[in-house]
């Protein structure tokens, strides 16, 4: 399940950017036309790359839009599951399939006998500096209306750990195109904005004159929501030898988006009976029942019901079937559905779902009933995905804590982790402060207030108002003040300066303090999901004891990344991520979730800026899913509705 990218193009000049140290090129030369025309050098990267969708044939990993790259040569490298090279950029699957929906108020009116006949395009913003725009797309024209509410939504795909910005402009519709038709209004916004805003909604002011309202709308169902149903028929057509009753048995297929039929499940046999009852199903996961399908509940379902012959070889006979969907299936079964936790509006019944028996025909005999099938029971599980966890009021925060144990080395020296040039201006150039950056810009998107609370481990700080140094701390505040929050980006890297200057480098090397730190502060505001950033150079000193605050802390809302910086040992950080083997408190007790992620910043040292973030925080949306699920989290916004909202256009 794999397919290869090409990437070719002329030899790279001395001094430009390296595509990937560890990717080496090809070196070929084009065929000669004439004597007087030289064999042009190029040279090729092979790329391979994964197909994400296995359970969707026919759709392979594409090209997204929205990672930044800061050399146009490394873009074909920004495929979804691209394999990782040090130094080269890796997407990762997207966190959800979102539909956009668009609203006006109070456009500008550019027509002199009506009004504007609006029509909204939205473009994605790629790189630095001055971006490339690449459009994503359109929705429908509404005649004269300065009030519009677009029905027709755009898709995209969202990822929490990238920055998505987006540009849209509305246009008058004159029939001359985007070239030659009025604007009416123009702007940027975050695609994070959108989603985490409160009913995963956000509204923009316009210029010269009114707002623009967006919504995004989660596509596709969670790939962890489960149904079980239990089926019973009547009155069966016999297919038994001298009138017997059948010997039942019931399939369910999936229906492929082209056309075909795959097997979800298949019953046991009921013997000699036309009105068999069927235990029911296992736990069958919603997307793989409708193929990942948008609109999952309509997706259609075919169910089938077979006579199995007796015998050694057990020959089948067809006694019926029925095409029906998810939403007819759990309507059917009326009182008899237990809702584990709020549906999603994927399975929201309306009063245009049929419901009562549904009646099972022969597929070459479509007219003739051969029997009814029903539905006794169904058991919903709804496990809320994380869209619809920040669009229900679910905040996200940040944490800081850097290393400033003595192995970093003396910041005057140049070798050292925490370099800044004595008496220099600005901020220093090094590892703690570009990972810093990297992973606060994109969370910081998040944080309603951004307000971060700091802290620094393994130095020996200044004590009291005289500033006489004191003994080693594990956990002492950057902003050597009381309360040891800091405002957004610039406060934390203005914090960890002022540490900087301040503190002596010493040791040992522990964690527990910090963690259980931020566990006591994530206990304390359930309905804010912090993310815990620990920077550190190598190994720690107290092992057993931050195994321990790991384990207590996996039922607080709380994710803790590791990045590890320098050039040291980092087998220790790989132990506590937690993906080999499950970590063990000293008392025995598992950790029930993961909630561990390590990733050292030399892997990323050449490539685009956001790359670290990306591989960083892609494991955090499914932490934060485990964790609702777990502790059974109901978000502050859930008045016992769909998180996702009830199936109606958003907007109006």
């Amino acid at each position: 399940n794999s397919f290869c990218t090409l990437l070719v193009r002329p030899p790279a000049p001395a001094n430009a950017a390296v595509v990937s140290p560890h990717l080496h090129p090809i070196q070929v030369h084009s065929k000669a036309r004439t004597a007087s025309q030289p064999r042009t050098p190029f040279q090729i990267f092979v790329i391979l790359h994964r197909v994400e969708c296995t359970h969707h044939p026919s759709k392979m990993s594409q090209h997204s839009f929205h990672l930044p790259t800061q050399n146009p040569s490394t873009a074909s490298f920004a495929s979804t599951g691209g394999a990782r090279s040090r130094g080269a950029s890796v997407q990762h699957p997207p966190t959800a399939r979102v539909q956009l929906f668009f609203a006006a108020t109070r456009l500008a009116d550019m027509d002199l006998l009506s009004k504007s006949d609006p029509y909204v395009v939205i473009d994605a913003l790629q790189g630095p500096g001055v971006p490339v725009r690449r459009n994503v797309g359109r929705t429908e024209t509404i005649r004269d209306d300065l009030n519009p509410s677009w029905k027709t939504p755009i898709a995209v795909d969202y990822h929490f750990e990238l920055p998505q910005n987006i540009a849209f402009t509305v246009y008058d519709d004159d029939g001359k195109g985007t070239a030659g038709d009025d604007v009416l209004a123009r702007g940027t916004f975050l695609l994070a904005h959108v989603v985490s805003g409160r009913n995963s909604t956000l509204e923009v002011p316009l210029q010269p004159r009114g707002t623009l309202r967006i919504h995004a709308q989660e596509l596709t169902a969670s790939r962890r929501d489960t149904v079980c149903l239990q089926f019973a028929a009547a009155g069966l057509t016999s297919k038994a030898l001298w009138g017997a009753g059948n010997n039942c048995r019931l399939r369910i297929h999936r229906v492929l988006p082209n056309g075909t039929k795959s097997l979800a499940y298949t019953s046991e046999v009921r013997p000699n009976t036309a009105d068999p009852r069927w235990s029911p199903t296992p736990a069958l996961k919603t997307y793989e029942l409708t193929a990942n399908a948008p609109s999952a509940g309509r997706h259609p379902i075919l169910i089938e019901c077979v006579h199995v012959r007796s015998g050694p070889f057990g020959s089948e006979k067809k006694l019926g079937q029925v095409a029906t969907s998810l939403d007819a299936l759990i309507a059917d079964a009326g009182p008899n559905v237990l809702r584990n936790m709020p549906a999603p509006s994927n399975y929201q019944t309306t009063a245009a779902v049929p419901t009562g028996p549904l009646t099972l025909v022969h597929p070459t005999k479509p007219g003739k009933s051969y029997g009814q099938l029903h539905v006794a029971g169904a058991t919903v599980d709804h496990v809320a995905s994380f869209t619809e966890l920040l669009g229900a009021g679910l905040k996200m925060n940040l944490a800081v804590a850097i290393d400033f144990t003595a192995s970093n080395g003396d910041p005057a020296d140049a070798s050292s982790l925490h370099y800044h040039r004595h008496g220099g201006t600005g901020y220093p150039d090094n590892e703690y402060f570009r990972a810093t950056q990297s992973v606060a810009d994109i969370l910081m998107e998040y944080d309603s207030d951004k307000m971060v609370p700091c802290f620094g481990f393994g130095a020996v700080v200044p004590n009291g108002a005289r500033g006489s140094l004191h003994s080693v701390s594990h956990c002492f505040h950057l902003n050597g003040k009381q309360d040891p929050h800091v405002h957004d980006v610039k406060g934390i890297l203005d914090a960890y300066l002022f540490t900087l200057s301040r503190v002596r480098l010493s040791g040992p090397t522990h964690f527990a303090p910090v963690i259980q730190q931020a566990t006591r502060a994530a206990r304390a505001t359930p309905d804010e999901y912090a993310v815990l950033l620990i920077l550190t150079d190598g190994c720690i000193n107290d092992t057993d004891a931050t195994v321990d605050a790991i384990v207590d802390a996996a039922d607080a809302p709380l994710s803790i990344v590791i990045v590890g910086v320098g050039q040291a040992d980092f087998t220790l950080m790989r132990m506590l991520d937690g993906d080999d083997r499950a970590l063990r408190h000293s008392d025995g007790r598992v950790c029930r979730r993961d909630l561990v992620q390590f990733v050292p910043f030399r892997d990323f040292a050449r490539s685009p800026r956001y790359a670290l973030a990306a591989e960083v925080l892609a494991e955090v949306p499914r932490q934060v899913e485990d964790w609702a699920h777990q502790c059974g989290y109901v978000p502050p916004g859930d008045d016992g509705a769909t998180a996702r909202g009830a199936r109606h256009d958003p907007l109006l």
